[in-house]
Formats: C-alpha cells, sequence, structure tokens
C-alpha cells in the first residue's frame, strides 16, 4: 500500500470517477432494459414480466458487484481498510439503487399500479426473493463444497 502514497489526488479522482461511470451505465442498461420489458405486453402475463425483470436487475447486480469490486483496486487508496470501505460503499450504494430505485422508477414511467398483478409489489417481491437465492446458491455449489473439504485436509 505505501506505493499508492505517491499517486496524485487527480489520478484517483479520475479514477473513482471512471467506476461511477461504469456502474451508471450498468444502472442504465438496468432500467432500459426494465422499462422495455415493461412496455412489451404481447401475448405475456405481467408476473412473467415482473419476474423477467426482476432477473435482468439481480444480473446486472452481480455485475456491478463484480465490476466495481475489481475497478476498486485501481483506485490507489492508502490502505486496506480504505480500500475495503470504499469497495463496500459503492457495491451497497449501486444495488439498493439497482434493487429498490429501478423497480419504482420503471413502475413510474410505465404507469404501473402498486398492488396490482405484476405491479410494484410484485417486482420488489421478485427481486428480493432472487437477491436471496443467488447467495445461497454460493454454499450450495457442489465444486465450492469439494474445493473447501480439500483445503481444510491440507
Amino acid at each position: 500500500m505505501w506505493e499508492n502514497v505517491g499517486f496524485p489526488l487527480s489520478s484517483k479522482i479520475c479514477r473513482k470517477l471512471l467506476i461511477y461511470g461504469v456502474a451508471i451505465i450498468l444502472l442504465g442498461i438496468s432500467i432500459g432494459v426494465a422499462v422495455g420489458l415493461s412496455l412489451y405486453q404481447v401475448d405475456v402475463q405481467q408476473i412473467e414480466i415482473s419476474i423477467a425483470i426482476s432477473i435482468i436487475i439481480t444480473i446486472v447486480n452481480f455485475a456491478m458487484e463484480y465490476t466495481i469490486y475489481f475497478l476498486s483496486f485501481y483506485e490507489n487508496e492508502f490502505n486496506k481498510t480504505a480500500e475495503q470501505a470504499s469497495i463496500a460503499f459503492k457495491i451497497s450504494i449501486s444495488q439498493l439503487f439497482n434493487s429498490i430505485g429501478v423497480p419504482i422508477l420503471v413502475a413510474y414511467i410505465t404507469n404501473k399500479k402498486i398492488l396490482s398483478a405484476g405491479g410494484l409489489v410484485d417486482d420488489v417481491f421478485w427481486v428480493g426473493l432472487l437477491t436471496i437465492i443467488a447467495p445461497i446458491g454460493r454454499f450450495i455449489d457442489p465444486y465450492n463444497i469439494f474445493l473447501n473439504c480439500k483445503k481444510s485436509h491440507y
């Protein structure tokens, strides 16, 4: 970390802005696809559209998590604590906006009803469910369990 002391502040700010820019682009993709799916109503039930929107939001959440995580190493923070705090802050804010803000924004843009089938409540329910199920899959992953068992024996 001592090698990061010599980086000028302008370089650090540019790198932070790059990470925020990538997160905003991913959020824009999420909003665009969600609005497009909401407006696409050709022989498809509203609940299926809600599930599709939730899947897109979950995929974008994972993409943001990994992108922000890897790009944050190029910020050149002074110590590991600042680096980890920066990563946690950026991932939390971007995923929070993507999980809550995008469904609200899509409901507002497309004039969805809040409590009707395929409305805002359905969107948020499916986003929450998929957000919970996906990390559980990491713990149940047989390959990951095998690797962890193999590590503990050696």
